[in-house]
């Protein structure tokens, strides 16, 4: 049982974390280094890699 739920909670945390950057990304698009649009694709399409990146990187300091 246990074996099967750590595929699941991952997955869950994936979608979760990408859900937040992309909302994100919706509500302050000032972003560094790459446009609002691409920094949604890298996320979504990088899931959690993309997510990090946008977070380290891309976010804007003037929050």
């Amino acid at each position: 049982m246990t074996s099967a739920l750590a595929p699941l909670l991952l997955v869950a945390f994936a979608v979760y974390v990408v859900v937040f950057c992309v909302r994100d990304v919706r509500e302050h698009p000032d972003t560094r280094l790459m446009s609002a649009q691409a920094w949604v694709v890298a996320c979504v399409l990088g899931t959690l890699l993309g997510c990090a990146a946008y977070m380290i990187v891309g976010r804007s300091e003037t929050r």
